[in-house]
């Protein structure tokens, strides 16, 4: 999964990745392909809802996709293109 745009993570992203262990490939994958909620504040939450979810497998090659089930769970907050932090989604986003 290569994104033609750059992805940048802040050191306080990858320092949460690795704390909750979260890989490069999940957050690439929300990225790509996350649902957004724009906080007007400059920052946006990526996550993938079930539609998106659906989207994404059938997007992917057939190999090993297990790791997918996991990245439901997960969100991103970006401002610009640089990842700001990660972690699980334990309730419903706010819109």
């Amino acid at each position: 999964m290569n994104d033609a745009h750059a992805l940048s993570i802040t050191q306080h992203a990858a320092t949460r990745m690795q704390q909750r262990g979260i890989s490069m490939r999940e957050v690439t994958c929300l990225h790509r392909f996350g649902r957004t909620l724009h906080d007007n504040r400059g920052c946006v939450r990526r996550y993938l809802d079930r539609k998106r979810l659906a989207h994404v497998r059938d997007s992917l090659p057939d190999a090993k996709l297990g790791w997918l089930d996991r990245v439901r769970d997960l969100y991103i907050v970006e401002e610009g293109n640089r990842v700001i932090t990660v972690g699980h989604r334990t309730r419903k986003l706010r819109r």
